[in-house]
């Protein structure tokens, strides 16, 4: 899971971006969803943008404004690369001792409102500019 600043997060195993309202007592608001393992998630202006890790390994967005979709990126290098079989995710805790974080592809705006990408499929970091 992964949560940005305006209380937007991604939900690996549900497939979805939600917006949670921090301490209201309601449901999780869905933003975007039937996503293939969505990791990051962040914001840019009126735009969400949000990372599929799965097979599908595509970058969306999403209007906060009209709540337009639409893949900006495909092919990343992100989740397992094609015809590798995954290992076993490394234990977060180990005999009360702390083990490895798992692989995560996260997303930031950089200051000249690049897209950054860290591809979690190989380790590389990607910047990735925007349509004009």
């Amino acid at each position: 899971m992964a949560v940005d600043e305006h209380d937007t997060v991604s939900d690996e195993r549900r497939g979805a971006v939600l917006r949670v309202e921090v301490g209201a007592d309601v449901p999780p608001a869905v933003v975007l969803d039937g996503l293939d393992a969505p990791q990051g998630v962040v914001v840019s202006g009126d735009e969400l943008f949000t990372v599929e890790t799965g097979e599908a390994r595509r970058l969306w967005v999403v209007s906060l404004t009209t709540g337009e979709s639409r893949v900006d990126a495909e092919d990343l290098p992100v989740g397992v690369p094609p015809g590798v079989v995954p290992r076993a995710e490394p234990a977060l805790f180990a005999h009360g001792m702390p083990g490895m974080a798992r692989r995560f592809a996260g997303l930031a705006v950089g200051t000249d409102g690049a897209l950054l990408l860290s591809g979690n499929g190989e380790g590389t970091v990607l910047r990735l500019m925007r349509r004009v």
